[in-house]
């Protein structure tokens, strides 16, 4: 297995015309494959940078949390109340975007959405999955059975949706959620349940995530090119997602920002030399392929993962179009990837290259260098 050959973006945006970067960042032109990135935006031992794009797409998606918010979206236990499924139901007339690490509130314990996904608009009532980040309860709250969203929005630590989106074990991520818990705990918050959601959403950390959307957060707003977002941490590149348009992203972004102020309080440390634009493309385009499956979802979605050695690419696919492009770094308590296929819970492998089909039946053009990856022709461009 060799070396995957540069990321060829290029099927995904069509040409350049960037803007100008801002005088205090740099930039990265990938001009053979159609992107762009800019960055360090830095503070302290955290970095962002953004991906950009000539012809962002604007399709309009409804995210979780402004769905509940807004009464759009209801989200419950199943009748059978099983703890790694939901009931959710998007009542509004977009289509509903689910990112892993979603958190929620309620029900009879608290809990993360597992795969990103999206539901269609006016989908009805439909299963989606979940994972349990409270294992010390299961009784209804004052909720009853429904849930509702985190006081702090930001999402779950990456070392947790990994465990969910890659991994897809209960243990893994009751495991990574008590690791967070004992960080947190060392920072001064109270560690009084096992819920992952009484750390992040306690006065300190939800100071923390603000402090730190003060300081970044307006990188999103002011870059409407902007398509994709890469994150580091004490020099360490992280993780990189890629939206199908700035709309989207402006709504994710800020919350994976939270989620990583939070990361970033509890491994803090001076003198760190954020990485330049060219290693997050470099973190993007090498790597050797460990393992390829895809998995389905349900009936609408399929999640393409490639295994390398210290991270893992994957690809949100719903209705055969690219919705999420995700380079996750490997957590260093995750362990080196299987050399066989692994048994997801409730998630069925449905095929492996060379020949991945939509759910819908058309086939979808699969693998190529793009870490193992290669989306449907338009992605980003809003569809």
């Amino acid at each position: 297995m060799g070396k995957f050959s540069p990321i060829l973006v290029v099927v995904m945006f069509a040409s350049l015309g960037w803007q100008s970067p801002s005088p205090d960042v740099g930039t990265f032109d990938m001009k053979d494959d159609g992107l762009r990135i800019t960055g360090p935006y830095a503070h302290e031992n955290l970095a962002v940078y953004l991906i950009h794009a000539k012809k962002p797409g604007n399709r309009e998606y409804i995210t979780l949390d402004e769905g509940l918010e807004k009464g759009l979206v209801v989200v419950s236990e199943n009748e059978q109340e099983q703890v790694g499924q939901l009931q959710i139901e998007n009542r509004s007339d977009r289509p509903l975007f689910l990112q892993e690490g979603d958190r929620l509130c309620g029900g009879k314990q608290d809990r993360i959405i597992g795969l990103s996904m999206v539901v269609p608009p006016k989908s009805g009532k439909m299963m989606v999955r979940a994972f349990c980040v409270e294992a010390g309860r299961w009784s209804r709250g004052l909720l009853g059975k429904q849930f509702a969203m985190t006081d702090n929005k930001a999402l779950a630590p990456s070392s947790v949706r990994f465990a969910c989106k890659v991994v897809g074990n209960q243990g893994k991520v009751w495991r990574e959620v008590a690791e967070q818990k004992t960080r947190l705990e060392s920072q001064g918050v109270a560690n009084n349940t096992s819920s992952l959601s009484e750390a992040i959403d306690s006065k300190l950390m939800k100071s923390v995530s603000d402090d730190y959307q003060r300081r970044l957060g307006g990188i999103f707003a002011r870059h409407a090119d902007a398509v994709g977002v890469a994150f580091a941490l004490n020099s360490e590149v992280l993780e990189v997602d890629i939206y199908p348009g700035n709309v989207l992203l402006k709504k994710i972004a800020p919350r994976l920002l939270k989620g990583y102020a939070v990361q970033a309080i509890v491994a803090r440390r001076g003198g760190v030399e954020h990485p330049e634009p060219s290693e997050i493309a470099r973190f993007m385009t090498e790597g050797v392929k460990k393992l390829d499956r895809i998995r389905k979802i349900n009936g609408r979605n399929l999640l393409h993962l490639v295994e390398q050695e210290s991270k893992v690419v994957c690809n949100t696919i719903y209705q055969g179009q690219s919705v999420h492009l995700q380079w996750f770094a490997r957590p260093q308590t995750a362990g080196k990837p299987s050399t066989s296929r692994p048994k997801p819970e409730r998630a069925p492998i449905i095929g492996k290259r060379p020949a991945p089909r939509s759910p819908g039946g058309r086939s979808y053009p699969g693998q190529t260098p793009m870490g193992g990856l290669r989306p449907p022709p338009g992605f980003p461009i809003g569809r």
